[in-house]
């Protein structure tokens, strides 16, 4: 890791940092190395992280809290036996508890059929968002599913479905109105989400076990249970292909790095010096600033992202930078448009 200074975060030396590295030592180098453990259920599952562990099949819980990072296949059936153990502690739970309450009336209204689709865009916030999001606009085959703060940016008219599990919000972060649009939401959401007076709403609980999710399934029984990652674009991957049944995945704005200086679209990166940051290649070639969790994002994601190949599914990063390379096409999203459109 390096500590930010003039020299490390400028394009210059941002690009003599990654000439020095050797290509085994470079952070993206770590993205793919893990192992596939078959459970005893007959499913798979992908252990990150297993420096100086044990064997992880010994495992049967797929647990975080002892020590590994567990990613299921989620591209067949849920296997009930497998929910893995929620290392969230009290306060968290408080949070989940009182949104699940302000929720609760709504989820027993909600419907959870969707229309089938081959094709699915799936918009990020990140910060690569800013020099393609006037192709979306073009999309003319498929649906696209926003991912929280996206709302604000996409044409309200092109957005299909907002995908939402943002609990900790305390104030409302969507000054907009999305009547098209069909909310996908977890149970434990922010209930600022209900201000933006979807079309519909359509809600989800996570496959976690712990006394609060036993209760929440207890008392809605016929909800989507949906695998929870390091972040929501990993859930999102879960619902499209169990509920849209997608047969191409293409990835918008997933950076996983501080593309050009940005944390979000619409969100500079303001340099902390107590802060550590990472210099990484893109998928561009190009120097790029990132940190430990953008990589242990990236790391979930290629893992989430080998399990579609396997599956058959088609993914498309059409990013245009960032760090996912591994089990996806790498284009730009105007020809990627053109292609499903039929025009390519």
């Amino acid at each position: 890791m390096v500590s930010p200074s003039p020299t490390q975060l400028t394009e210059a030396g941002c690009a003599e940092a990654v000439r020095d590295c050797a290509d085994e030592a470079r952070p993206e180098s770590r993205l793919g190395r893990w192992q596939v453990v078959n459970d005893p259920y007959g499913g798979r599952f992908i252990v990150l992280g297993l420096e100086g562990k044990d064997d992880p099949s010994s495992n049967d819980e797929g647990s975080t809290h002892q020590g590994y990072r567990v990613v299921r296949d989620f591209t067949g059936p849920l296997n009930e036996a497998v929910y893995v153990s929620s290392p969230s502690g009290p306060e968290r739970i408080e949070v989940y508890e009182g949104n699940y309450a302000s929720n609760k009336g709504r989820i027993r209204e909600s419907a959870d059929a969707v229309e089938p689709s081959d094709v699915v865009y799936l918009v990020g916030s990140g910060p690569g968002l800013r020099k393609n999001i006037k192709h979306v606009g073009r999309i003319g085959t498929g649906v696209v599913v926003g991912i929280n703060r996206t709302a604000h940016l996409i044409p309200t008219e092109r957005l299909d479905y907002l995908f939402c599990i943002d609990s900790s919000r305390t104030k409302d972060p969507f000054p907009v109105r999305l009547p098209e649009t069909v909310g996908v939401l977890d149970v434990t959401v922010t209930p600022s989400v209900h201000g933006l007076k979807l079309k519909r709403e359509l809600w989800f609980v996570p496959s976690v076990r712990s006394r609060f999710y036993d209760r929440v399934r207890e008392d809605h029984p016929h909800l989507v249970r949906l695998e929870h990652g390091l972040n929501v674009t990993f859930t999102a991957l879960c619902w499209i292909v169990r509920a849209l049944k997608a047969k191409t995945i293409v990835l918008v704005g997933m950076d996983c790095a501080f593309t050009d200086s940005w944390r979000h679209f619409d969100e500079p990166l303001m340099f902390d010096a107590d802060a550590e940051y990472l210099v990484a290649q893109d998928v561009c070639g190009r120097a790029v600033i990132t940190n430990d969790v953008f990589l242990s994002i990236a790391e979930w994601h290629t893992a989430a992202l080998y399990f579609l190949k396997c599956a058959g599914i088609r993914v498309i990063n059409a990013t245009e930078g960032g760090l996912l390379r591994n089990f996806v096409e790498v284009r730009d999203l105007a020809s990627t448009v053109d292609e499903l459109n039929g025009k390519g």
